[in-house]
């Protein structure tokens, strides 16, 4: 009989439990309020929000206004009403020229099965099943505007004034902004219209933009695709950057992909384990470890330190290498000079050698260079060896030579004419040479 009884019991509490279940899911109550605060356009506007949907739009007024939408589904009447009076009324902080308004509404949540109970930013408690809340601002254009934003849609309108916002788990539409902008995103999406100068320092996160100014970017597992851009100073860690056109870049890199679809006038890139694939540089001044470049012209090409690396490229106007180990140089021509001062272990090839080649210059071990010269270029040729082998047009050097031959050892001096332009010196140990 007992037996009976408890399981009566256990029915009714199952019963009871889902009838307020049912209860609380059938409900639902939308509620809204809108707010208007004065505030000059050369104010200074923070908004914090979280887990909402946000729209900002601009006008020539000097105030700002807040319209809140809420759809709460569950939960008796009275933690309804808990929850629409704590999103009725953010906390709000003004002074003279500043506005604060923070929207948070929960302290936190605590799930018990199927059941939530959330503790309100004023300390009550509601059993609720799930709320949803969207934002409209308005805000003069020319404010300053501080954005603190977590789990959000995001949606703005031209901005042109200071901006500082701080993205986690955001997703942003910008359709523009002024010179003066800081992004701080982590597992965050922004997607840009037309960009001034920014600083942006980012964490798994992606940005597309059609265009930007001046951008320094600190970034890491991040995508990074920018149609247009003046100037980016870029530290980058395991990323993927794409870029249509650009006239200037600094970059530093760890295991990242480059990809740019334009010529670039000035470029600094010191990289790890990276590549780089570009359409031309002017100047290029370039250090890489374990990575792979290629492009096509260069006008100067300067190589600081270099090692086990490839470099493919087109026709170059003037190169130096400082520092090469274990490396791959293949050109498909060189105009002007060729300088390479510490030189391993590495490979140099260039298909052409213009009429316009001044000088080749450099120190080798264990190398191989090919450089086959343009028949009419005069040239004086100097050099010392130790092992291997210097290919040359020899019938060209008619008189005035200087050739010695000992053991393993070879000197050679001359000139295929007295005013020959173009000078060829350099020292080598167990290394290949074909001019």
């Amino acid at each position: 009989m007992k037996t009976i009884k408890l399981k009566f019991n256990i029915l009714i509490t199952l019963a009871s439990i889902l009838f307020v279940s049912f209860n609380s899911q059938a409900q639902e109550k939308k509620d809204s309020f809108e707010k208007t605060y004065n505030l000059a356009s050369t104010g200074e506007f923070t908004f914090s929000c979280y887990d909402t949907d946000l729209k900002v739009n601009t006008w020539n007024k000097n105030e700002v206004k807040i319209y809140g939408e809420i759809i709460i589904k569950g939960g008796d009447a009275d933690d309804q009403q808990k929850l629409i009076e704590v999103f009725k009324n953010p906390e709000v902080n003004q002074s003279s020229n500043i506005l604060e308004i923070k929207t948070n509404i929960a302290k936190s949540t605590v799930m018990i099965g199927p059941f939530s109970k959330t503790t309100l930013v004023d300390g009550k408690t509601i059993t609720v099943d799930k709320f949803e809340i969207k934002y409209t601002l308005w805000i003069p254009e020319s404010i300053a505007f501080n954005l603190k934003s977590k789990y959000n849609d995001i949606e703005t309108a031209l901005l042109k004034g200071k901006l500082k916002f701080d993205l986690y788990d955001a997703d942003i539409t910008m359709a523009s902004f002024g010179s003066d902008a800081h992004f701080t995103m982590k597992y965050s999406n922004a997607s840009i219209g037309t960009g001034g100068d920014a600083v942006m320092d980012i964490y798994d996160s992606d940005i597309e933009a059609l265009e930007m100014n001046n951008v320094e970017i600190t970034s890491k597992y991040s995508g990074i695709t920018i149609e247009s851009i003046s100037t980016l100073d870029l530290n980058s860690y395991d990323d993927n950057i794409q870029i249509g056109k650009i006239n200037s870049l600094k970059s530093e890199a760890k295991y990242s992909e480059y990809k740019i679809r334009s010529a670039v006038a000035n470029c600094i890139l010191n990289i790890y384990d990276s590549d780089v694939e570009a359409l031309d540089f002017g100047k290029l001044v370039y250090s890489a470890k374990y990575s792979d470049i290629k492009a096509g012209n260069i006008n100067q090409f300067f190589v600081t330190s270099i090692y086990d690396s490839e470099v493919k490229l087109g026709e170059v106007g003037e190169f130096s290498c400082d520092e090469s180990k274990y490396d791959n140089f293949v050109f498909t021509g060189i105009k002007t000079s060729v300088k390479m001062t510490n030189t391993y272990d590495s490979d140099f090839s260039a298909g052409k050698v213009s009429e316009s080649f001044k000088f080749f210059e450099g120190n080798f071990k264990y190398c191989s260079i090919t450089m086959p010269l343009d028949p009419a270029l005069n040239f004086s040729l100097e050099f010392e060896t130790t092992y291997g082998e210097v290919k040359f047009p020899r019938d060209r050097f008619s008189k005035n030579i200087t050739s010695i031959k000992e053991n393993s050892k070879h000197q050679f001096k001359g000139s295929t004419s007295e005013n020959a332009a173009c000078k060829i010196l350099f020292t080598a140990y167990d290394s290949q040479f074909s001019f």
